[in-house]
């Protein structure tokens, strides 16, 4: 049984143990925030090149990304913000 499973085993009522998993959760959406900082900023400076086969792989690197690995309850929070500011991005210049 790995840590994780462990503090899962326990009630709600053990609030220690709650406790401990609720921070160790933060930890991870830290964590994935600030690798997709890292990711993000990858992102942007491929956005601000002119190849845009090189566009187009650092947006899906980045969507596939913030959907597979996102620690929070709803994706939805990060999918339309990624695709407004692809589509800005690409159209800010016409």
């Amino acid at each position: 049984m790995n840590k994780l499973e462990f503090l899962k085993s326990f009630d709600k009522r053990y609030i220690h143990a709650s406790n401990i998993l609720n921070k160790f959760n933060k930890g991870k959406e830290l964590e994935f925030l600030n690798d997709c900082i890292e990711r993000y900023k990858n992102f942007h400076e491929v956005f601000l090149s002119g190849d845009l086969d090189a566009k187009v792989w650092a947006w899906n690197e980045y969507l596939n990304f913030v959907i597979n690995n996102n620690p929070f309850t709803s994706q939805s929070k990060f999918e339309p913000t990624i695709l407004e500011e692809v589509l800005f991005r690409i159209f800010i210049n016409l």
